[in-house]
């Protein structure tokens, strides 16, 4: 390759469409620079499109994703770990992990695929965690607190039950919206920890075939929630985020309630994922 278009692969702009074009897998052999003619390229479909949210540079904005995507992962792909231990995650973050990769293989570059996938990884991911923690505490545990004003574990699954509901199964799923938010934060009785559970997972589960039937046109369309006029794109980031949240306070509970018994989900196996020395 001349030395000017290697330079001038390496000094691509980080300003989102060029940052991993620089680098290219080839069949057989390891990473390598890309020409300055195919991040031109890039450059090139991506100006102009950053303040115009119309349907069209929303979805020309999608495929910019999509390959940068695609090139992240095949540079992942081309630089095996043989220092990672097979064990280095937990069981269950593995076989989360395989579900998402086996989605990904029949993607075909299809971006609501990706986004959708992504999103009912994520619903997992915070599934396996608060089940981690339940599967440690007892009913008494899930309705603790350490001071009054603070909710307790079964509060907060109560209120995700309420927002998922909400705005997965009713506003996308068409079932109708019952719920009643005040009640999700009064305690008025103490169900078992194993209803509570078994409750909350069926909801994922709702929450999960909901997500895997909606298209590119649900994706754009505004819908009405909770009082609101929310694209369903913008409502799908906001419920996972919401649930990832109160997720954090479920574990945050789970080890102020356990201390020294908590048992840890993961733990780092090499200096890179944070193991002390």
């Amino acid at each position: 390759m001349p030395a000017e278009d290697r330079y001038a692969a390496t000094q691509l702009p980080m300003d989102g469409a060029d940052l991993l074009l620089g680098w290219q897998c080839t069949e057989g052999g390891g990473p390598t620079l890309v020409l300055k003619s195919k991040a031109d390229e890039m450059k090139r479909k991506s100006r102009g499109v950053s303040r115009d949210m119309s349907p069209e540079a929303i979805s020309r904005r999608f495929d910019i994703l999509v390959d940068l995507d695609r090139t992240a992962r095949a540079l992942r792909a081309a630089r095996p770990r043989p220092d990672l231990p097979p064990d280095s995650t937990r069981a269950d973050d593995q076989a989360t992990d395989r579900g998402y990769r086996t989605e990904e293989s029949s993607m075909n570059g299809d971006i609501r695929l990706a986004f959708m996938a992504r999103s009912r990884h994520q619903i997992d991911h915070a599934r396996d965690k608060i089940n981690h923690c339940l599967d440690q505490l007892t009913t008494e545990d899930v309705w603790w607190t350490p001071r009054d004003g603070c909710n307790p574990v079964g509060v907060i699954i109560q209120h995700l039950m309420g927002n998922l509901g909400q705005w997965a199964i009713s506003a996308m799923g068409g079932e109708p919206d019952v719920r009643d938010r005040p009640s999700e934060f009064h305690v008025v009785e103490r169900f078992r920890k194993d209803k509570l559970q078994a409750e909350l997972n069926g909801v994922l589960d709702r929450v999960r075939e909901v997500y895997s039937r909606i298209s590119v046109s649900d994706l754009l369309a505004t819908k009405r929630i909770q009082g609101f006029d929310t694209m369903t794109l913008d409502a799908i980031y906001e419920t996972v985020c919401h649930l990832e949240l109160h997720t954090g306070q479920v574990l945050f509970l789970t080890r102020l309630r356990l201390g020294d018994a908590y048992v840890e989900s993961w733990k780092p196996a090499t200096r890179e994922q944070g193991r002390e020395s």
